[in-house]
């Protein structure tokens, strides 16, 4: 069966039949999802990077939310002090702020 799923799926050109019969390991009821703060991240960088910088924004207050905060205020000071260790360079990815968020906030 996989073996046709597999040729199947090389014609119909989608993952639905592969999905459907279980050849990309998905399992029927199983969570489908994404990292909305990755997400956030990737679509907000020069933005999320302005607030960070002066400490303050709409930007930081909704990563805060996203990331559950409980002291938004303190969370905003801690970036704002870490920001050359979030954007460590001008080439920095999405991926590693969101990574040295994570560490500076931990």
């Amino acid at each position: 069966m996989e073996l046709v799923a597999t040729c199947l799926n090389g014609i119909c050109g989608n993952g639905t039949f592969a999905i459907t019969t279980g050849t990309l390991g998905y399992k029927e009821g199983a969570v489908i999802g994404v990292n909305i703060v990755d997400v956030y991240v990737a679509e907000n960088m020069d933005s999320l990077a302005n607030d960070i910088a002066k400490g303050d924004g709409e930007y930081v207050d909704t990563l805060a939310h996203l990331m559950k905060v409980e002291n938004k205020d303190a969370f905003k000071d801690k970036l704002h002090k870490n920001f050359n260790n979030i954007y460590t360079s001008k080439d920095v990815t999405s991926k590693d702020v969101v990574a040295n968020i994570n560490k500076v906030n931990s």
